[in-house]
């Protein structure tokens, strides 16, 4: 059996890494939390649900700069700073 989460993926080629511009729709039927759109930023991300118990359908997160911390990539990354949280139900 084949789960097919995703049902578009977007991102610019050129430049590779977590840190770019990405935007992620989803078949939010076969998803538990109703997640039908993500759309991610360096600096911020965008999440859109539909048909949830709770009546959430929108959600925006805003980060904050991250801090240039100095040694090997796995032991220096951290979690983006979140600077303002907005949720709509």
């Amino acid at each position: 059996m084949q789960f097919i989460i995703f049902s578009e993926h977007q991102y610019k080629a050129n430049a590779p890494g977590q840190e770019n511009e990405r935007t992620m729709a989803f078949y939010n039927e076969a998803r538990v939390d109703g997640l039908q759109k993500r759309i991610e930023t360096p600096t911020e991300m965008t999440e859109t649900f539909v048909d949830r118990e709770d009546f959430l359908y929108y959600r925006h997160v805003e980060y904050g700069k991250q801090p240039k911390i100095f040694g090997p990539a796995e032991t220096t990354r951290s979690r983006p700073i979140v600077v303002r949280f907005c949720q709509k139900n």
